[in-house]
């Protein structure tokens, strides 16, 4: 048993040895340990492959020979695509695939911007805890929008058709169809946190769901906007070709309703 004074000089030496650790560890080394992280590799592999797989199924749709698809045929490849999204990289990351979500939940904390790990070193006469942050937001984030790009050029490579025919564009002018946007981010985020927050609600049902959600915001929206929902999904296209114009309205609007659904999901839960 240690008595009072020993116990007065572990503590000091504990934070004494905390302090140097902290100053001794750069950047480079925090960089360095986050690298060696599986988790984080994981969690972005999946990310790229998943946004990757939404994009060759929406250029699929809209890249077809004929080019007669009706909005529908978006709506529903568009389900049917995050379904088996959803089943193939959820337990792996969670399935985002788009930074709205992502950052909607980061919003709630439920998934952290920094997530913070302990690791261990001996200094005399004792073991002590150093903290570092693992960023979990700008690996989803990086991730999906090279998926979205990956996909949009695979796609584009594939059918022979440029990527223009996926542009988001305003058909009903910017401030309408921003107005949608952050709409459609907003009841589509609103929803990820019930289905998240729901441990009834999982699997098929929780798939089921959110497709549905899509799909509904595809066939109310996508006359307006084109409802994308998904920075990744709209900067992709625009970046394989070139065209820009009002692709600042698809970055911040679909941010702007995925952290109003998020927020207003949490205070109506808690």
């Amino acid at each position: 048993m240690h008595n009072n004074n020993d116990k007065e000089e572990i503590d000091h030496a504990e934070n004494s040895c905390s302090y140097e650790i902290e100053e001794r560890i750069t950047l480079s080394q925090r960089i360095l340990i986050q690298l060696r992280n599986k988790d984080n590799y994981r969690r972005f592999a999946s990310e790229i492959l998943g946004t990757a797989m939404l994009m060759y199924f929406i250029c699929g749709v809209s890249m077809t020979p004929n080019g007669n698809v009706s909005l529908m045929d978006h709506a529903i490849s568009a389900a049917l695509g995050i379904m088996v999204i959803i089943f193939m990289f959820g337990p792996i990351s969670g399935a985002h695939v788009n930074p709205a979500v992502t950052f909607g939940f980061a919003c709630v904390r439920r998934i952290p911007w920094m997530q913070v790990s302990t690791h261990f070193c001996k200094h005399q006469i004792t073991r002590l805890n150093f903290i570092w942050p693992k960023f979990k937001v700008p690996i989803y984030i990086v991730g999906q929008v090279l998926g979205a790009i990956l996909g949009t050029v695979i796609s584009q490579s594939f059918y022979n058709t440029h990527a223009t025919v996926v542009l988001s564009v305003p058909y009903q002018g910017v401030p309408i169809s921003f107005i949608a946007e952050v709409l459609s981010a907003f009841l589509f985020m609103f929803l990820a946190c019930s289905v998240a927050s729901n441990a009834q609600v999982t699997g098929l049902f929780a798939s089921v769901a959110v497709a549905a959600s899509i799909a509904m915001n595809i066939i109310v929206a996508g006359p307006l906007s084109g409802a994308s929902m998904n920075p990744a999904r709209s900067l992709a296209p625009a970046i394989v070709t070139g065209y820009v114009k009002n692709l600042w309205l698809y970055l911040v609007a679909p941010f702007i309703g995925a952290g109003l659904g998020a927020g207003i999901h949490y205070l109506f839960t808690h």
